[in-house]
C-alpha cells in the first residue's frame, strides 16, 4: 500500500523545523510542557473504533458529581465538560444498541440504548432536571 505525500504522517519533523527557524530546544520544550497547556486523553474502546458511535449528552443537575460517577461506567472512556450551567457527556455507544435495522429508517434510533431508561429515570427521581441528547459525527477518513 502506498501512503500519499500529504496523507504521510511519518515525516521527519527536521525540515519543517529549518523552514519555520524553530530550534530544537524549542520543540523539546514544548513537548516537555505539553500537559501544562494540553488535555492528554488516551480513550478505550474494547470492541475497536469502528464498533461505537458517538453521542452527546446535555444535563441540567444539582448532582454533577453523581451524573459523572454514574456515566463514568460506560466501558468507552466517556469524558464531560460544563458550559455555564450544564453538565455535557460525550460518549461512543456500542453502535449495535444504537443503530436502527430496517433499512427505510437509518437515522440512529437512541431510543434503544440503556442510557436513555437511566435518564428517565434520573429525571423521574429529580436528580437531573432536564436533559437532551444528539448523535455526533466528528470524523472522516480518507479512502486510500
Amino acid at each position: 500500500m502506498e501512503i500519499l505525500p500529504k496523507c504521510n504522517m511519518r515525516k521527519k519533523v527536521t525540515p519543517a523545523m529549518k523552514k519555520y527557524h524553530i530550534s530544537g530546544e524549542k520543540t523539546y520544550e514544548w513537548l516537555k510542557n505539553v500537559k501544562k497547556y494540553c488535555t492528554v486523553f488516551v480513550r478505550y474502546f474494547p470492541e475497536g473504533f469502528s464498533s461505537y458511535d458517538p453521542y452527546l449528552f446535555m444535563f441540567e443537575t444539582d448532582y454533577e458529581d453523581f451524573v459523572i460517577d454514574l456515566f463514568s461506567e460506560i466501558p468507552t472512556s466517556p469524558f464531560f465538560y460544563k458550559v455555564s450551567n450544564k453538565l455535557f457527556l460525550f460518549a461512543n455507544v456500542d453502535r449495535r444498541l444504537v443503530k436502527v435495522t430496517d433499512t427505510e429508517n437509518e437515522v440512529p434510533d437512541i431510543s434503544k440504548l440503556h442510557i436513555p431508561l437511566l435518564i428517565e429515570d434520573l429525571l423521574e427521581k429529580g436528580i437531573i432536571t432536564s436533559e437532551a441528547h444528539a448523535a455526533s459525527e466528528y470524523y472522516w477518513i480518507k479512502d486510500l
